[in-house]
């Protein structure tokens, strides 16, 4: 069973009238959000979405409840804030050390709330802003879903959601960013709690070469036409493939630019032909943007993701087993236009049509939200009588700065 008392949700309140006590009436909102991140992680964040009525959180007890087959397994109150000397969120606490066989609780508060610290030791703003305060203590603030107060593990298939399971709640008096004083109190928070669904996919490569189309994991097949998850092919638009021109190490590249209107998609294959021999090794380009119809993934974030691609986790390799894969920044020999920055050579591919899937998904080391805009391929060897059609400033040029 979960523990049987009174529990504390503490804000620090304004009145409409100054620093008095507030009135019961004027109701703060928190949204408790939660979600899900890399190793079967979770992350909760408080986000305070009427600022102007409080000077932001002071302390809270939440549970983190599996349902559906998902399981809670830990929990720790570390994300939020703290500083030496007793500041910030120090006492009491509990790292879920309650818990049950799907939940775990979690709760502390402001030291300023049950001890008789001065009103310069609270940290002011927390849930509304990022920040600092005394004893070296720092918060950060992410738009739309507040600042991170607890974090654990789970485990499992199903839904885990955050949870109140008493209703009282409190706040203390004082203005946003400043306090008046500690321990006046009154049931003025509405409380709005998150869930989010865990599980249900089951990791794969970022990658995909195969044969025949690709598992749903890897979106909808990329064809010739406006709207999401379509974009412009440049060699044969009517076939809705990329389609090499010429052979036996003499080729011209194809390319898909425009997908979802320049705006990108995390997910998506392609079907490439035209490869004479199909044994040729191919070269597949991706211009990767860090955000949809953002610039491009910074150089760093490309790295990783490339040395993600080449790794043995379950995101690397090549899922349709069509070719060793091995993904670049760089070519030595590089026919593409400067937009694309990330580069899939297949070593041993079988056939002369083949499909390249990519969920950049189910990368958990790069920024959520990446996408890619365009793809374009060609067999390798080049020749460079090939390299030179296209004029000497293609090797010249400087690639698109991050």
């Amino acid at each position: 069973m979960r523990r049987n008392k009174k529990v504390y949700l503490l804000t620090a309140a304004v009145s409409s009238i100054g620093l008095s006590a507030i009135s019961a009436k004027a109701a703060t909102t928190y949204d408790f959000g939660i979600t899900v991140g890399a190793g079967n992680t979770y992350q909760v964040y408080a986000l305070d979405t009427t600022p102007t009525q409080d000077a932001g959180l002071a302390g809270f007890e939440i549970s983190v409840d599996g349902t559906g087959g998902a399981s809670a397994t830990a929990g720790s109150i570390a994300p939020a804030p703290a500083g030496a000397g007793g500041v910030g969120f120090t006492t009491p606490e509990s790292n879920g050390s309650v818990s049950g066989a799907n939940w775990v609780n979690m709760f502390t508060s402001q030291n300023i709330v049950a001890n008789p610290y001065p009103s310069t030791s609270i940290l002011a703003g927390v849930g509304q802003q990022s920040g600092t305060g005394p004893g070296g203590a720092s918060w950060g603030y992410t738009a739309g879903l507040g600042t991170e107060i607890a974090s654990g593990t789970y485990s499992g298939t199903g839904t885990l959601t955050v949870i109140k399971d008493e209703t009282h709640f409190a706040a203390l008096t004082g203005t946003q960013g400043t306090w008046s004083s500690a321990g006046t109190q009154g049931n003025i928070t509405t409380l709005v709690f998150g869930s989010v669904t865990v599980g249900g996919v089951t990791p794969h490569p970022i990658i995909s070469l195969s044969t025949t189309a690709p598992a749903s994991n890897y979106g909808n097949k990329i064809v010739n036409a406006t709207g999401v998850g379509n974009g412009t092919f440049q060699n044969n638009p009517s076939s809705n493939k990329l389609s090499v021109i010429g052979g036996s190490s003499s080729y011209l590249f194809d390319q898909v630019t425009g997908i979802s209107s320049g705006q990108g998609e995390a997910t998506g294959n392609v079907e490439g032909t035209g490869f004479n021999p199909g044994t040729d090794q191919e070269v597949y380009a991706l211009d990767v943007l860090a955000s949809a119809g953002g610039s491009a993934l910074s150089n760093a974030n490309l790295i990783t993701l490339a040395a993600d691609i080449n790794s043995g986790n379950a995101y690397g390799g090549d899922a349709g087993n069509e070719g060793a894969v091995v993904a670049s920044t760089s070519l030595a020999a590089d026919p593409f236009p400067s937009n694309y920055n990330l580069f899939l050579t297949f070593s041993s591919p079988t056939q002369a049509d083949n499909f390249l899937g990519v969920d950049l998904t189910q990368d958990p080391n790069i920024p959520a939200g990446a996408v890619v805009s365009a793809i374009a391929v060609v067999p390798e060897p080049m020749s460079m009588g090939l390299l030179a059609l296209g004029g000497l400033g293609m090797l010249a040029r400087r690639r698109r700065t991050a």
